[in-house]
């Protein structure tokens, strides 16, 4: 999987408009997935890019919170990772701004130009950006996706998973979705696509997740700024993985014991004569 390795530049490219920052004050990781499986123009290209620029920047200045950036198109393609030493050292001078170089490897990056679609789905980028934060996992730190559709990509093209299926835990952390789908109104994507998503984690504010952009136009990327970092920047709603529930064990007779720390409960009209299939309880 490629990767960009960067170094600060001499000339300084800007992002318009530049955003304060809330995640800064999260121990925050994000990985922003892209999907350029779509054949695109290349008007269509920059538009999206510059948009994908206006959210990074609307929640990432300096080197804090750490953002990655992966697309796929035929393969999952890593552009920047969260282990980046430049984009994201997290011992680095927190005032530090990195963002315009950041926008510079964005907007450099180029997209589906061929006459058919990429065979890469979500399903499988999915996998691999949480494989990603295994590879470079901190403890203590939030850990989001944001997911930009511009077309239906689910399932995996060897087992045909469901998206909707995959398990989004890394060790016991919860990883929540933000779900971006984009030309939702003329392009080749659901306004509800992989809502399935966004709901996970967040059984109290689901649509706040689900985000549907009418166009590739800048406009329509800044009408969501701030309800977007507003939703990345929070917390996450379950920060682990919620504990396996103990089996039930029966017995058929009182006083057999039912295992570990168990006993059986008396039938309910207290006749120990009589044979009974009850359910055990925890002392």
């Amino acid at each position: 999987r490629p990767t960009t390795t960067f170094m600060p530049s001499t000339s300084q490219p800007t992002v318009s408009p530049i955003f304060d920052s809330l995640c800064a004050l999260q121990q925050l990781d994000v990985i922003f997935v892209l999907d350029d499986t779509c054949v695109v123009s290349t008007r269509e290209c920059n538009q999206r890019n510059h948009g994908l620029s206006q959210l990074i920047a609307s929640l990432k200045q300096s080197t804090e919170p750490r953002v990655a950036y992966m697309s796929y198109n035929n393969e999952i393609n890593v552009h920047v990772q969260l282990g980046n030493e430049y984009f994201n050292a997290l011992n680095s001078d927190a005032g530090a701004s990195v963002i315009d170089e950041y926008v510079h490897v964005l907007k450099a990056q180029t997209c589906n130009a061929q006459t058919v679609r990429g065979s890469a789905t979500l399903y499988d980028a999915l996998t691999a950006a949480l494989q990603h934060f295994e590879q470079h996992f901190v403890e203590g730190r939030h850990k989001k996706i944001v997911l930009l559709n511009a077309c239906d990509s689910g399932s995996s093209s060897i087992t045909s998973l469901d998206p909707c299926d995959i398990s989004l835990y890394v060790g016991d952390d919860a990883v929540e979705v933000t779900v971006v789908n984009i030309d939702v109104d003329d392009g080749d994507v659901d306004k509800t696509y992989m809502q399935c998503l966004s709901e996970t984690h967040n059984h109290q504010n689901e649509e706040q997740r689900l985000f549907q952009l009418a166009s590739t136009e800048s406009g329509a990327f800044e009408n969501i700024i701030h309800a977007f970092s507003d939703v990345v920047c929070d917390e996450n709603t379950l920060p682990s993985m919620p504990p396996t529930p103990a089996p039930i064990t029966t017995c058929t007779e009182i006083g057999d014991e039912c295992g570990d720390s168990t006993e059986c409960c008396p039938d309910d009209d207290g006749d120990e004569d009589e044979t009974v299939l009850v359910e055990c309880s925890t002392i």
